[in-house]
């Protein structure tokens, strides 16, 4: 059976649209990067809340996180480039606890 060429035109058309619309995904496609880490004092402990600055050296762009309970932070979709990671936390007050005996 031949085809008119009609169809054949309408079926071309058609595939180069759907061609077309799935690889204009790709072209909006852009690269981004994660950093992550633990946050840990002189002693090795996890360090719970601290305050992460995440800054691209190129651009200035500051993305600021928390670390969670076990002292792990992530900054996720960032853009490609240099990154400066610096950490802090409020120094705790002091608190007395109860008297331990010693033996």
């Amino acid at each position: 059976m031949l085809q008119e060429p009609y169809t054949i035109r309408v079926r071309t058309v058609f595939a180069l649209l759907l061609g077309i619309a799935l690889l204009s995904g790709l072209a909006f496609c852009q690269a981004t990067a994660n950093i992550v880490g633990t946050v840990t004092d002189p002693t090795g402990s996890a360090v719970p809340n601290a305050k992460v600055t995440v800054t691209n050296t190129a651009t200035g762009i500051v993305r600021a996180i928390t670390t969670n309970v076990t002292g792990n932070f992530a900054a996720r979709e960032l853009a490609i480039g240099r990154y400066n990671v610096r950490w802090r936390r409020r120094a705790l007050r002091p608190s007395n606890g109860p008297a331990l005996p010693s033996t």
